[in-house]
Formats: structure tokens, C-alpha cells, sequence
């Protein structure tokens, strides 16, 4: 029962992360003035590369385009939230790892 739960949660949790990151591909490829359909190439292996370094290293247009008005600039809170972002990414990493020692350690002690 308990697998269950967590193979819904874990299929949500990739709903919600594929859902985020092709929204914020789209508006990276709106404000390159491109079309957002341009986001569904990353899923195809090795040009998801290509364009991930496109999306990360071009500059996007100053100004408002076809696609809307130029994006506010980010509040402190949008920088607070990117620096955190990796953060996060580390200690997911760390509790991978840790939390199963852990539990090998009370094991191996006796509790």
C-alpha cells in the first residue's frame, strides 16, 4: 500500500516538475522571439544539450516582441529563490545518501 502512495506521489511530482519546465522553456523561447513549439525538443536526447545551452547562453530581445511586453525584472525574492534552487538540489542529494546510511547504522547497532 505504502509503495502505492509513493509511486502516485512520485509520478505527480514528475507531472509537476515536466509541467514547470515547459513553461519556462516556452517563455525562455518567447523572449528569443521563437516559438514556444521549440520546447519539445527537449526530449530528444543529445539536442536537448544544444538546446539547453542555447536557452542558457543567448541573449533574449530587449523590449516587448510578438509574444508579449518585456518581463518586470526580477524582485529579490526571484534571486533569493535562485540561489536556493541548487541548495535544494544538494541536500536531496545528501539525504539520498545519508538517510539510508543512517538507517544501516541503527541496524547495525541494535536499535
Amino acid at each position: 500500500m505504502n509503495e502505492d502512495i509513493g509511486i502516485v506521489a512520485l509520478l505527480l511530482s514528475y507531472i509537476l516538475v515536466l509541467w514547470i519546465a515547459l513553461a519556462a522553456t516556452t517563455q525562455r523561447l518567447h523572449d528569443l522571439e521563437k516559438s514556444g513549439w521549440l520546447g519539445i525538443l527537449i526530449f530528444i536526447p543529445l539536442v536537448n544539450i544544444f538546446m539547453m545551452i542555447y536557452l542558457y547562453c543567448f541573449a533574449g530581445l530587449i523590449g516587448g516582441n510578438q509574444y508579449g511586453a518585456e518581463p518586470p525584472a526580477n524582485t529579490v525574492w526571484n534571486k533569493i529563490g535562485a540561489c536556493l534552487l541548487p541548495l535544494t538540489f544538494i541536500l536531496g542529494i545528501v539525504a539520498a545518501v545519508a538517510i539510508p546510511a543512517y538507517s544501516d547504522y541503527v541496524k547495525a547497532a541494535g536499535g
